[in-house]
Formats: C-alpha cells, structure tokens, sequence
C-alpha cells in the first residue's frame, strides 16, 4: 500500500505541476487572444471604411449616369431638329403660300 501511495503522491505532483505550467500560460494567451480580437476588429472597421467608399462611388456613378441619359436625349433631339428642321419648315412656307394662293 505504500507503493500505491507513492505513486498517488507522484500523480498528484504532476498534476499540480501541469496546472501551475497551465496557469503560468494563460496570461499570454489572454495577450494573444485580445491581438487576435483587435486586429479582427481593425479589419472589420477597414471594410467598413471601404464599403463606404464603393457606396459613395456608385452613388456618384448613379448621378453621373443620370445627367448622361438627359444630355444624351437632348443632343438627340438638337440633331433630329438641325436634320429634319429644315425640311419641315421649307414644307410649312410652300403649304403657307400654296394656302394663301388658292384661298
């Protein structure tokens, strides 16, 4: 039995060795996890800073493409009039003097 208790008292030790070794740890595992921890936060914030530059960005596209679409349409219409403007007008005055000719 005194062999059996030797061998009790030697777990125990080690035991209480691996605890103190466990404890002695945590402190730096604690400094690691809080790096880890702010450095993720950091990174999320970074997106964040990102993500409001794309949306800013796509509101100015947005704006930019709408002054397009109505510069576009009325370019278009400036040269259906210098096309088709003339002839509607050299029409308008012989349908005029046709008009005041046979009343």
């Amino acid at each position: 039995t005194h062999a059996l208790q030797v061998t009790d008292g030697s777990e125990h030790a080690l035991r209480r060795k691996k605890c103190t070794h466990e404890m002695a740890e945590m402190p730096q595992d604690l400094n690691d996890m809080t790096k880890i921890m702010t450095q993720n936060i950091q990174d999320v914030l970074g997106r964040g800073e990102r993500l409001e530059s794309v949306v800013n960005k796509a509101t100015r596209l947005r704006d930019d493409s709408s002054k397009y679409a109505k510069n576009a349409k009325y370019l278009n219409t400036q040269a259906l009039l210098r096309k088709y403007g003339p002839i509607v007008a050299v029409l308008t005055l012989v349908c005029g003097m046709l008009w005041w000719r046979f009343r």
